[in-house]
């Protein structure tokens, strides 16, 4: 596991992700990988086994998401790299159970009251900026990240629009795993 120090927070690292675990996930079969990974949509595993981060797996089901309405699967590279932490951030936010936290009991109070009170740390552990809930698309492969779907669609500028929910696919992330996304040491 590779572990990195986030001043506030602690000691963080990503889960591990079977194949078989990121079709349960995200619906992207384990025979679809093979395909992804033989056409250079996925990185090779190598002679061992395929393995995924938590980042990797939120790309992935952003991904498969786009190709089901009709993105090529190198059409979605980018988008899934730009997406994964948006998706992370939101998993952290809104689903128990997205992260372990290890440590001191109190520090671990501590921190979930943190968590509880702004997005802050969830930011930091997801590395993102400037969040934004939803990507849009009026033409494929065109897309858009937007807080607010619903401004857009007020607009009624498209007839036909592909709106994509990343809290959505984070909660899904949380609630569908067996296990939390990310470990966080709180340093005693």
């Amino acid at each position: 596991m590779d572990w990195q120090d986030i001043a506030g927070v602690g000691r963080v690292t990503m889960s591990r992700f079977s194949a078989k675990e990121v079709d349960a996930t995200t619906g992207l079969s384990t025979e679809l990988q093979r395909v992804w990974r033989r056409r250079g949509h996925l990185p090779s595993c190598g002679e061992g086994r395929a393995s995924f981060d938590s980042s990797e797996v939120a790309a992935i089901a952003v991904r498969h998401e786009l190709t089901r309405f009709g993105f090529a699967p190198h059409e979605t590279i980018e988008i899934g790299r730009l997406a994964g932490p948006l998706v992370l951030y939101f998993a952290l936010l809104t689903s128990a159970g997205a992260v372990n936290l290890r440590g001191d009991l109190k520090l671990v109070a501590g921190l979930s009251q943190r968590f509880a009170q702004d997005d802050e740390i969830a930011r930091r552990v997801a590395g993102v900026q400037c969040p934004r809930r939803f990507i849009c698309s009026s033409h494929p492969p065109e897309i858009d990240f937007v807080d607010d779907a619903s401004a857009i669609l007020s607009e009624e500028r498209f007839p036909a629009m592909l709106i994509v929910d990343l809290a959505l696919i984070g909660q899904r992330l949380v609630t569908q795993n067996t296990k939390p996304l990310f470990l966080i040491d709180i340093p005693g």
